[in-house]
């Protein structure tokens, strides 16, 4: 029988790869949010891996802690850089909008 440690590390593990495939899936599509990350997030995982990072078998923490930093920290980062970028857009549509229309002389 496993032992449970190796167990929630072997969860763990799977868990990473469905993240990063659907990083990747986003970088290939152009889209902001990792549609895997937000179902493990509303599912109430992101707090079960947070939670594994004070796990007492030292793989388990490191792997959560891990999985944690570079799979939801990112997402938010994500998030908030499409927040900045859109933004500025409607901040530059606005300027152009205030200097009134553009005339062009031939």
């Amino acid at each position: 029988m496993l032992a449970p440690a190796t167990i929630i590390c072997t969860v763990l593990k799977g868990l990473e790869n469905i993240l990063k495939a659907g990083f990747a899936e986003c970088k290939a599509q152009g889209l902001a949010i990792n549609q895997y990350a937000q179902l493990i997030d509303e599912a109430g995982g992101r707090d079960v891996i947070d939670q594994l990072q004070e796990h007492e078998a030292p793989d388990v923490n490191a792997l959560a802690a891990r999985v944690s930093m570079s799979c939801f920290i990112t997402m938010k980062e994500q998030v908030e850089a499409e927040h900045l970028k859109a933004a500025a857009t409607a901040a530059a549509w606005d300027a152009a909008a205030a200097r009134g229309p553009a005339t062009v002389t031939l």
